[in-house]
C-alpha cells in the first residue's frame, strides 16, 4: 500500500502541471463580456491545478511519513 503514494504524487503533479498550462494558454479576448468569461474560465482551470498540486503534496507527505 505504501508503494502507491509516490506514483499517485507523480500522477497528480503531472495533471496539475497540465491544468496549469491549460489555464495559462487561455486567450483573453477584448470584448468586456468575453473578457470576464475568459477570466472565469482561466480561474477555474487554475483552481483545478492548485487543488491537484495540494493533493500531490498530501501524497508526498504520506509517503514520507510511512517510510
Amino acid at each position: 500500500m505504501e508503494d502507491v503514494f509516490p506514483y499517485l504524487s507523480i500522477g497528480t503533479s503531472i495533471a496539475a502541471a497540465i491544468l496549469g498550462l491549460r489555464a495559462a494558454t487561455i486567450t483573453i479576448r477584448d470584448s468586456m463580456d468575453q473578457f470576464i468569461a475568459d477570466l472565469q474560465r482561466q480561474g477555474r482551470w487554475a483552481a483545478f491545478a492548485a487543488t491537484l498540486a495540494a493533493v500531490s503534496v498530501v501524497f508526498q507527505s504520506l509517503d514520507r511519513l510511512l517510510q
